[in-house]
């Protein structure tokens, strides 16, 4: 495998971090690592690299050349993009992170931070405080912020490559082959529409939906349901792909 560099923080031209550089990531480990047969789990924007991996399949099909990648057993998604309508950031958080251009607050108080990313977690939650607190403190190591401003073109990302990674056309091309789950958050304000949208477009066809209490951060507020849910999925389903 190519040694895969991470330029210096500050550097004049940054990697652009965008959804096919991640998915060339993500294939490029498989390979170095031989990687034969996975469970594709994914959360947030990393559900892009998914819908990018099997949009590459197709596309390698199509040409008559392998699919490329371990035999896939079971995909499940979670607070994350699907349909490039389904979009609903908050104007004050993705949408302005990317067009902060090279500024970022690095040294913004942490109530000022709260203001913008407090939304991720849900009001009830107790350790919202100390779960913001967390994050904070990790942006502001190792250009977190840097790496923040420019992870936040997903969306746009996304977007810009229209019908060929939207979610519903290779759940329909990969449906027979393999298992899908989509689970959303009950009070995600990041994406909140797309489990919505994959109710009413796919459920008639077989899709699995999923939900569970809490905000966006499901990894903080309900991490024993959410690893609760990939376990079943993988036993139940991706296990026996046939069912």
């Amino acid at each position: 495998m190519a040694r895969l560099r991470r330029p210096r923080i500050g550097s004049i031209t940054p990697p652009a971090d965008t959804t096919a550089e991640r998915a060339d990531l993500v294939e490029a480990l498989w390979r170095e690592l031989g990687v034969e047969s996975t469970t594709l789990v994914a959360f947030d924007f990393s559900t892009l690299v998914i819908l990018e991996h099997l949009r590459r399949r197709l596309e390698r099909a199509e040409r008559g050349e392998p699919e490329g990648g371990p035999v896939i057993r079971g995909v499940l998604m979670f607070n994350g993009g699907l349909f490039t309508d389904g979009h609903s950031h908050p104007w004050w958080t993705t949408p302005v992170l990317r067009r902060l251009g090279d500024w970022m607050p690095q040294k913004a108080p942490f109530g000022v931070f709260m203001t913008m990313a407090g939304v991720m977690w849900s009001r009830r939650f107790p350790d919202r405080d100390k779960a913001g607190r967390r994050v904070y403190e990790s942006l502001r190591r190792h250009g977190g912020y840097d790496f923040l401003r420019r992870a936040a073109g997903f969306v746009a990302d996304h977007k810009a490559e229209g019908e060929r990674l939207d979610f519903g056309r290779l759940f329909m091309a990969f449906r027979g082959r393999f298992p899908f789950l989509v689970g959303g958050s009950e009070e995600d304000a990041f994406e909140h529409r797309q489990v919505d949208l994959a109710q009413k477009r796919l459920a008639p066809f077989g899709l699995e939906i999923a939900r569970l209490a809490g905000g966006h951060m499901t990894t903080d507020e309900e991490p024993g349901a959410l690893a609760d849910l990939i376990a079943r999925f993988e036993r139940e389903k991706a296990a026996h792909p046939a069912i």
